[in-house]
């Protein structure tokens, strides 16, 4: 759809310079789909802590349970997975 725009030329010259952009076209569409990236990216940044995981929400068994689904799909190789920790056993002293 033809719009016209008015829009500072020293503005637009730098950035085609920077973006190395071969029309004006090309320098507004970049401009403002970097601009929805950028507001996307902040409306994410705003819902961190909204959501209330509890305090059951355990996260390394969670990203376990999804590594395990992705071997099985076939998305991940078989040899991503990680061995499950075992626990340390110390040993006793004999000498008490």
């Amino acid at each position: 759809m033809p719009t016209n725009l008015h829009i500072d030329d020293a503005l637009l010259t730098r950035v085609m310079e920077l973006g190395r952009f071969k029309t004006k076209r090309e320098a507004v569409e970049d401009a403002l789909r970097s601009k929805i990236e950028l507001l996307n990216r902040q409306g994410l940044l705003s819902a961190i802590g909204a959501v209330d995981l509890g305090p059951a929400y355990d996260r390394k068994a969670d990203a376990a349970r999804h590594a395990e689904k992705m071997v099985r799909l076939g998305v991940w190789p078989k040899d991503a997975l990680l061995p499950a920790p075992t626990q340390k056993t110390t040993k006793r002293s004999s000498r008490r």
